[in-house]
C-alpha cells in the first residue's frame, strides 16, 4: 500500500492528478508549504537523543503542527534520515531521533 507524499499516511484515496495526495489538506499544504525548509528545520533539531514530535511542534511557531508532523512522517518513511522510537502511527507524543 502506498502513501501519501505530504503527510505519510496510507492513501485510501487520491484527491490529486499529479501526486499521490491523500485529502485537500494535504493538496493545498502541498503546494503552499516550502517542504525541503521544513525538513531541513527538523533535522538541525533532532539529534541522538530521542525528541518528542509536540516539542518540534512548540519550538518551529511559524509551521502548524499538520505540518511538522507530516515532514517528521515523510524523513521516517520516505528519506529514512530519522527513526522513531516503537513501532506505533506517528502521533504528537511519539519520540523521534537520527
Amino acid at each position: 500500500m502506498s502513501r501519501c507524499e505530504f503527510c505519510g499516511r496510507f492513501l485510501y484515496k487520491v484527491v490529486s492528478e499529479k501526486y499521490l495526495l491523500c485529502s485537500k489538506q494535504c493538496r493545498s499544504n502541498f503546494k503552499k508549504c516550502n517542504l525541503l525548509e521544513l525538513e531541513n528545520i527538523i533535522l538541525n533539531k533532532v539529534s541522538v537523543n530521542k525528541i518528542q514530535i509536540k516539542l518540534l511542534v512548540k519550538s518551529i511557531p511559524e509551521y502548524d503542527k499538520f505540518q511538522v508532523t507530516s515532514a517528521v512522517r515523510r524523513l521516517i518513511y520516505f528519506k529514512k534520515l530519522v527513526r522513531v522510537v516503537g513501532k506505533d502511527e506517528i502521533t504528537l507524543n511519539s519520540f523521534i531521533l537520527k
